[in-house]
Formats: C-alpha cells, sequence, structure tokens
C-alpha cells in the first residue's frame, strides 16, 4: 500500500475518482465483443436487490467538500462497478489455435487488476491493487447490508 500527496490537502472524492480512472483504463476495446461492453455497464439480477453500506469516509461531499461514509445508493453503484471490473467468469474466453501450432486466448479485459484510493487520516490517498471483488469491498469498506443497519441513513 503506498500513499500519494495531495495538492489541496483534502480528498476529493478519491475513491470514485480513482474507480472513475479505472473505469476507463478497463473500458472495453472496440475489438472486445459487443456482450462484454454490456456486461460492464448492467447490474447483476443479485445487485439490483442488495443494498451496500459503507462503514469507512472514502466520498466526499459535493457541497462541502468533506470527507464522509458513501450513501446506500453511491455504496451499491460502486459494488456494481467493481464487480463489473473485477469479473473473473470465463464466458467468451476460448482458446484459438493459429496456424504456427500456438494457442492464444484474449482475456477480453478481464483477469486484470483494478487500482483503488481511499483518503487517509493524514490527508494523504492510501491506493491498493486488487484482483478480487472482496479485496476491492473490503479496502473500501463496503459490505452487504444488514437488518441492523435499516436504521441508518438510506439515501
Amino acid at each position: 500500500m503506498s500513499k500519494l500527496s495531495m495538492k489541496t490537502g483534502r480528498p476529493q472524492g478519491a475513491a470514485l475518482i480513482a474507480l472513475g480512472l479505472c473505469t476507463v483504463l478497463a473500458a472495453p476495446s472496440s475489438a472486445e465483443p459487443k456482450s462484454r461492453a454490456r456486461k460492464l455497464r448492467e447490474i447483476t439480477p443479485v445487485e439490483e436487490t442488495q443494498s451496500w453500506v459503507g462503514d469507512r469516509e472514502i466520498t466526499s461531499d459535493k457541497a462541502t467538500g468533506a470527507v464522509r461514509k458513501p450513501t446506500r445508493a453511491e455504496a451499491k453503484a460502486l459494488a456494481s462497478s467493481l464487480r463489473a471490473l473485477l469479473d473473473r467468469s470465463p464466458e467468451e474466453v476460448q482458446p484459438v489455435s493459429r496456424a504456427d501450432g500456438i494457442r492464444q486466448v484474449n482475456l477480453a479485459g478481464r483477469f486484470g487488476s483494478v487500482v483503488l484510493a481511499r483518503p487517509a487520516a493524514d490527508g494523504t490517498m492510501e491506493t491498493r491493487c486488487v484482483f478480487t471483488f472482496e479485496e476491492a469491498t473490503a479496502f473500501l469498506g463496503l459490505r452487504p447490508a444488514t437488518p441492523a443497519d435499516a436504521a441508518g441513513p438510506v439515501e
């Protein structure tokens, strides 16, 4: 885990900005199957019904710039993006035999890592390269909501 200094001294939506950059970098190329591009934008049926909460202050308030915990809507959107970016399903990953006898596999943008960032207490940014959805949600402090969370803000 490394720390990056901030020019302003306060993070501005750090986790979401880093995820946004990773989303751009991990966007499917025109050579990738169209269904893969659609899959990155879709929410799986399990996630449509699942509510998420954030236990860490990783989001910056647009009005005040203060770092805060994400709302449930923000946590759900972030979890959905992470699920798509860290997709390890073998669909559409088929070996192809070339004329020279080499077998080639196009990983279709999957099986790579995602770099995430979160604000640290000292005003710097902590970064981590993650390979699984579980690593990403643990680093960002996201978890599925429980009945005990029902009393908290829903936004």
